[in-house]
């Protein structure tokens, strides 16, 4: 899972699960032909991919603390046509690491409930490029 804060401070969680794919699929009829749609850097795209792994986020999360979750992630807000690129580019690195993440095989000894910040691992990789 991936951590993603938006621009007006609230704190995502991305997760691409079986409940993440098949909305992919009934919005873009498959996840790959939705993550297709990232490379076009379609906004709209960007923003329903985005709103989907995060309510998936949401829903695991609250299945992880026995309660139900009652968070309906609308996106309203993230992104709008006078959005930068660079936000637009660091919402696209953390879908594609919650993809990369959620894709990933599970030894018996990983835990599935790890959050990572995305959007601090792809600043602490271009910080060491640097170097």
């Amino acid at each position: 899972m991936i951590k993603y804060t938006g621009k007006d401070g609230k704190e995502y969680i991305l997760r691409f699960d079986m409940s993440a794919m098949k909305a992919l699929r009934e919005k873009f009829g498959g996840a790959a032909e939705g993550l297709q749609k990232l490379g076009m850097k379609d906004i709209e795209a960007v923003r329903d991919i985005f709103v989907i792994l995060a309510q998936a986020g949401a829903e695991y999360m609250a299945e992880e603390e026995g309660r139900i979750c009652k968070e309906q992630i609308t996106g309203e807000g993230l992104l709008t046509k006078h959005s930068s690129m660079g936000r637009v580019n660091g919402m696209m690195v953390a879908i594609q690491e919650a993809v990369k993440d959620g894709n990933r095989m599970q030894s018996k000894d990983e835990e599935d409930d790890q959050i990572r910040d995305g959007y601090l691992d792809e600043l602490k990789k271009q910080e060491a490029e640097k170097n």
